[in-house]
């Protein structure tokens, strides 16, 4: 019988950074088939994605007009997955609970995904 193994989320997120965008995954199929047709035109917006991981979304972010995307995440190996991503513009490694937004500087702020 194999033992299941329980870590904090910080450091499972560390080992499942590297296979995240490639390892066959069912939350990520239905996130991409329900989230992406809900997102709105975002023509000219300056963007914040929350718990941006690996960056997924910031292509698609782009493709609905915005005209820049900051991603944020706790997750180091997250975001260094997310730098060899093209175009991937500003990643900034912090806890989103405890950011202050500046008032004014993004037009919207969001966490894309459903995991």
């Amino acid at each position: 019988m194999s033992k299941i193994l329980q870590l904090p989320s910080i450091d499972a997120h560390a080992l499942w950074a590297a296979t995240y965008d490639r390892a066959l995954n069912p939350i990520l199929s239905l996130e991409e088939r329900y989230v992406e047709p809900l997102l709105p035109l975002m023509t000219g917006m300056d963007m914040l994605d929350l718990a941006c991981g690996t960056g997924r979304w910031r292509a698609r972010l782009a493709r609905c007009g915005a005209a820049s995307a900051v991603g944020l995440d706790v997750s180091a190996e997250m975001l260094q997955q997310a730098r060899k991503k093209p175009g991937v513009g500003s990643l900034v490694q912090s806890d989103a609970m405890k950011i202050q937004p500046s008032v004014g500087r993004m037009n919207a702020i969001g966490r894309l995904d459903m995991s």
